[in-house]
């Protein structure tokens, strides 16, 4: 049940956003942003692109992200690597100053290597939230750097985990 609420949440959220009189001439007049994510999660290395098409405070997003695979050792369990892509409507809650903090709800189809306990490759679709401040250089307006925080969550497979974080430091440009 949690899971249908949370769909149409998403859904309802991105078709209110995108149902505006004026949607074609914002998403014309945008900007785009393109952010590198540079991250680590449960002592494994994480890289991704997302890439938004901004009109005022809302955009349209997408993103791919990929994640590496460690074996498990006494201290920490085993970490599947993955790969995710996502579509993503971020809303920029504070854009004032130099700072921009946004969250961004959306789903995302993710493919994990070497599932055990049969080592097949699994895909899944499931909602991702992602949260992130950043902050705009003064003397090099289009650069940012900031922390991009991610949950995905799975849906429909049961040998994948239900939900993975990801914290990330994001280097973006704005063009």
């Amino acid at each position: 049940m949690l899971k249908i609420i949370s769909l149409l949440i998403v859904v309802c959220f991105a078709g209110t956003s995108m149902a505006q009189t004026t949607y074609q001439e914002r998403l014309k007049n945008g900007t785009n942003n393109l952010r590198l994510l540079l991250g680590s999660s449960q002592g494994t290395s994480d890289v991704g692109l997302d890439y938004e098409r901004r009109m005022d405070f809302v955009g349209l997003g997408v993103f791919l992200f990929f994640s590496e695979k460690r074996d498990a050792t006494s201290t920490l369990p085993a970490k599947l690597e993955q790969s995710v892509l996502g579509i993503t409507t971020p809303v920029h809650l504070i854009d004032q100053s130099n700072f921009d903090i946004y969250i961004a709800p959306g789903l995302t189809a993710f493919m994990s290597k070497d599932v055990p306990p049969d080592l097949k490759d699994v895909t899944s679709f499931g909602p991702v939230l992602k949260i992130g401040a950043m902050y705009h250089f003064p003397h090099y307006a289009n650069w940012s750097l900031g922390l991009d925080f991610m949950t995905i969550t799975n849906w429909f497979e049961k040998k994948v985990e239900a939900s993975q974080s990801y914290a990330n430091l994001g280097i973006g440009y704005i063009f």
